[in-house]
């Protein structure tokens, strides 16, 4: 290079025109100096653009060069990563999580504007994409994890141009405030944790097409119970009747470590009328009404579930054309997951 033919003209910084960039950056923060937007999956490199990539990239092999550290190419094997050039941490996910629905629903915005911070020198990077890439922004992350407000402003930039109205309640549906008050009725119906609301993150489920259908959709709420088991709850939108939760290991969303699989533990798995006599105790408990049932399936296959082991699905219907279904652990009868079937 140092002796070879030159490009005519510094690389572009911004990819929006040619779909083609090579991005400064601080090597303290990014662990390289310059990242490359390579458009191959959308065409090939002139070769003016070969010279500025070898000129910004000189030193890179071409093996390390087709890796998220250094470009996005339209290569990577793992789709979620396409829109950045690695992964959340597990750390970072876990704030996420937390500060999604706080930007979604409670207004809460990063304090630095994004594109100004693209170009200023702090982490992350914004890069606008040429419009035919499928997604309007590619973020460039740090290597160290991010904070509270560098997650704010990742999150600003994914939902870049998506109309709010995609993801508000409408009216007649429950607003983010008025959760609480359902949340506490259905911990203290279906025995949730110790029955108290801890901590929680929740998200409102819309048609995945983008289209609103009021009677279909729901918020999923994550509870964060600091010690006891979690649970992902799923309430009706309209009404916020629950219409499932599946429930966790300990220390899912709380803790770095993932607890030992009960998998490992020696028990003889229990008895089908053992499954099927503690799926009923607990539907009795908790659903009030005549019980009057008219069937009662469990099915042949187990499925594994994290820190519960091997487990087995049990489907119950009522003569009123009610129908439910619940999973409990051959282990020890714990019930894992419960499901308000539709009729």
């Amino acid at each position: 290079m140092e002796q070879g033919e030159r490009p005519a003209a510094a690389a572009p910084e911004e990819p929006e025109e040619s779909g083609f960039a090579l991005i400064p950056l601080q090597e303290n923060l990014y662990s390289t100096a310059c990242y490359a937007i390579l458009p191959l999956s959308e065409r090939a490199l002139t070769e003016e653009e070969f010279l500025q990539l070898a000129e910004g990239m000189d030193g890179i092999s071409p093996k390390e060069l087709l890796t998220p550290k250094y470009s996005r190419t339209g290569l990577e094997e793992d789709a979620a990563c396409l829109r950045q050039n690695r992964a959340l941490f597990r750390g970072e996910k876990l704030r996420f999580d937390t500060l999604q629905p706080e930007y979604l629903y409670a207004e809460r915005r990063p304090s630095a504007d994004l594109w100004e911070n693209a170009r200023n020198g702090n982490a992350p990077c914004f890069v606008k994409l040429p419009g035919n890439s499928g997604a309007p922004v590619f973020s460039i992350l740090p290597t160290e994890q991010m904070d509270d407000e560098q997650l704010l402003q990742y999150i600003d930039a994914q939902l870049y141009g998506v109309d709010p109205q995609t993801y508000l309640p409408l009216s007649g549906e429950i607003a983010y405030g008025e959760l609480p008050q359902h949340l506490q009725r259905e911990i203290a119906a279906y025995g949730l944790g110790d029955g108290t609301l801890p901590e929680y993150n929740a998200v409102l489920s819309t048609s995945p097409d983008g289209s609103r259908t009021p009677d279909q959709e729901s918020w999923a709420v994550t509870l964060c119970f600091p010690e006891e088991d979690q649970y992902v709850v799923t309430l009706d939108a309209q009404t916020g009747a629950l219409k499932s939760w599946i429930r966790w290991p300990a220390g899912t969303f709380t803790s770095e470590v993932v607890p030992e699989s009960a998998e490992s533990l020696e028990a003889s798995p229990r008895t089908e009328e053992e499954l099927e006599a503690a799926t009923k105790g607990y539907l009795e408990q908790a659903v009030p009404g005549d019980w009057d049932i008219s069937e009662v399936k469990i099915q042949e296959n187990a499925f594994y579930s994290e820190g519960f082991g091997a487990s087995r699905s049990v489907d119950i219907a009522l003569a009123d054309g009610r129908k439910y279904r619940l999973g409990v652990s051959e282990q020890d009868l714990t019930v894992l997951n419960f499901i308000v079937e539709k009729a």
